[in-house]
């Protein structure tokens, strides 16, 4: 294989690369924009734009794949989360403000939160339904709420 079979190769991965990544900022875009405020995808889209430590680095690279300065996509996704708060009624954030979060209520020193769901042990004392698989006691189909 010659060098520029080899070089044209290159350019094309580079090429998938870019595409990738260029997807991936499209689709936290588009998440920011959609989502409900609440759910995981617009927090995860949100902390994509302006999120701190581990999410600089990846800015950093995936702006390195798309030309960009990890600043320029900060700016990006944060005029479109403002565009997004303001559109709910919410103060749009500051420049370099960092995202919200939600305070937890404090929990006295040495007290568990109460289970929302029966604990194992519990599970496991239930009886099963006659003529049930050992190894899928609830079906194969059971989810965590039905467990």
């Amino acid at each position: 294989m010659s060098t520029s079979d080899k070089d044209q190769i290159r350019a094309a991965e580079d090429r998938h690369h870019r595409d990738l990544w260029g997807a991936v900022v499209l689709q936290a875009k588009e998440d920011v924009e959609t989502e409900p405020l609440s759910s995981i995808n617009f927090t995860q889209a949100v902390a994509f734009f302006i999120g701190s430590g581990e999410w600089v680095k990846n800015r950093t690279a995936i702006g390195d794949y798309l030309d960009l300065h990890r600043d320029d996509l900060e700016t990006m996704g944060r005029r479109c989360i403002n565009v997004r708060r303001v559109s709910e009624g919410l103060e749009p954030l500051l420049p370099r403000q960092p995202w919200p979060v939600a305070a937890r209520a404090p929990r006295p020193v040495g007290q568990r939160p109460e289970p929302q769901t029966p604990s194992l042990t519990e599970r496991r004392q239930q009886p099963a339904p006659a003529g049930a698989n050992p190894f899928f006691p609830r079906g194969i189909y059971a989810t965590a709420n039905s467990l």
